[in-house]
C-alpha cells in the first residue's frame, strides 16, 4: 500500500489498539502528515499534522478497525493496521 524507504524504514505506531491518541516514532520528516481510513476506504481523519509529541487525536473517531497513512514529501507514504477501541 505505501512505498518503504529510508524516511519511514524505523516508523513505530502505538499504542495498538488505541483509544485517544497515537503515537507516531521515528519520523524523520517534521512535515509529515496522517490521514485515517476504514477498512471500507471511506476517510475519517483529514491530513493531520502531528503535534510535538508525534501524536495525533482519535477520541472523534468510532472504534474499529482502520489504516493509518503517514505522507513525507513527494510520494512517500506509510501504511499500517490500526484498532480504535
Amino acid at each position: 500500500m505505501g512505498v518503504q524507504d529510508a524516511t519511514f524504514s524505523q516508523i513505530r505506531v502505538y499504542p495498538n489498539p488505541a483509544s485517544e491518541r497515537i503515537f507516531v516514532e521515528g519520523l524523520k520528516d517534521k512535515n509529515s502528515v496522517a490521514e485515517i481510513f476504514s477498512t471500507e476506504g471511506r476517510k475519517v481523519l483529514d491530513e493531520t499534522k502531528f503535534d510535538f509529541e508525534n501524536s495525533i487525536n482519535i477520541t472523534g473517531i468510532p472504534a474499529g478497525v482502520y489504516y493509518i497513512n503517514i505522507k513525507s514529501g513527494d510520494l512517500k507514504s506509510y501504511s499500517q493496521k490500526i484498532i480504535i477501541k
